[in-house]
């Protein structure tokens, strides 16, 4: 490094101090380090530690031998006891020692001076992201921007373009006024009062419709009303059996099995519970078959529903039954089915299958009717 002055170039250099860092002429550096605060020095209570300067008042006041503490290993000198020569000089190992420890202090200055770089480069990628994200949402804002202006302005030109439209129509309307046409015939306004007529009829045949449509809802709401007037007589007349057995008659057995043929028509059965006030049962059947039994047999379903009481009920219920195709004149079949059901669902049904060849023959179709019983017991609260 060079220094220009009046008398001329004067050359000179300057070296950074290995303990602290610390920039210095040639001539100050050997001064510099007899006190520099990062050299290591030996406690001077003689306790055998090496302390770097700046921290010997620390270190003094936790030393043990500041309170008259000894060492075990080496009497009065501690355990690092640094050997002296005779003059009292420090010797070869503490010289030795003395640079180790320089040595490695100077490596975790340089890895903590490796980290804090990481953290940097870390920071500034950090910064780069965020640079790099605000500015791409900055750009698309500015284009969400743009666009609505855009919007804007084109809206703007249409509302202009249709003020100035009616604008002349005005005024052609007004020079006719004033040219005494009004009063001739003309071909739009023609046209105009064609489309109000055609309108006013269009509107009178929707009320007339809505008229219709509501003397038809008054009608069905009285006759639902008839209906279940007649639903309550009949429970009144002949309740539902809540013994757990009833007997279905099924007529018209040729029409109904050529129904369920052609478009699989449920049947559906007799509602009853197993006991007053117990679970809510039916019977189903589809004639044409279920499954796997289509086609060649019929299939009697037991079904449990939802009731009224339900939630004075155990749950889930388990139900047995036993199903019969009652035999008219000879022998019945019959069928048991087990089913359980909890309390949240909407239902749960089991089914019976019986061959078509069976129903069919004279022992259980007679009269074009066929008979079939259910005998339903509770087991919920069994073993």
């Amino acid at each position: 490094m060079e220094r220009e002055t009046l008398e001329g170039l004067v050359k000179y250099s300057q070296t950074s101090c290995y303990l602290c860092s610390e920039w210095l002429d040639d001539s100050v550096v050997e001064e510099h380090l007899l006190s520099c605060s990062q050299q290591t020095i030996v406690c001077p209570n003689r306790c055998g530690v090496l302390v770097a300067r700046k921290y010997l008042h620390l270190h003094l006041n936790t030393c043990r031998a500041s309170y008259g503490g000894t060492d075990k290993m080496d009497g009065n000198k501690g355990f690092f006891a640094v050997p002296e020569d005779n003059d009292g000089q420090l010797g070869a190992m503490d010289i030795i020692a003395y640079v180790e420890n320089n040595i490695r202090s100077l490596r975790m200055a340089i890895a903590d001076a490796n980290l804090k770089f990481y953290r940097l480069f870390e920071q500034q990628d950090e910064l780069i992201r965020c640079c790099n994200s605000t500015n791409q949402m900055g750009s698309k804002i500015y284009d969400m921007i743009l666009t609505s202006q855009t919007r804007q302005l084109i809206e703007k030109k249409q509302l202009k373009d249709e003020v100035a439209a009616m604008q002349d129509k005005i005024l052609i309307l007004q020079k006719r006024f004033s040219d005494g046409e009004a009063n001739k015939p003309n071909e739009s306004a023609n046209n105009a009062t064609l489309e109000i007529s055609e309108l006013k009829t269009r509107i009178q045949y929707l009320e007339d419709q809505n008229d219709t449509y509501r003397r038809q809802l008054d009608c069905c709401a009285q006759r639902f009303s008839s209906l279940q007037n007649q639903i309550v007589e009949l429970n009144v007349r002949h309740p539902m059996p809540s013994n757990g057995h009833t007997i279905w008659r099924i007529f018209n057995f040729a029409k109904a099995f050529a129904d369920s043929k052609e478009s699989n028509v449920i049947l559906k059965g007799p509602v009853f519970t197993n006991a007053p006030y117990g679970y809510k049962l039916q019977l189903t059947a589809n004639l044409n078959g279920h499954g796997y039994f289509r086609g060649n047999s019929i299939t009697i379903h037991l079904v449990v529903y939802s009731g009224p009481y339900d939630n004075l009920l155990k749950w889930p219920c388990r139900i047995n039954a036993k199903i019969t195709l009652i035999g008219q004149c000879g022998p019945s079949r019959t069928r048991e089915v087990e089913l359980t059901k909890s309390q949240h669902s909407n239902k749960a049904e089991r089914f019976v299958a019986i061959p078509h060849k069976v129903v069919l023959s004279p022992t259980h179709l007679q009269n074009d009717t066929i008979f079939v019983e259910v005998k339903a017991t509770d087991e919920t609260n069994r073993g």
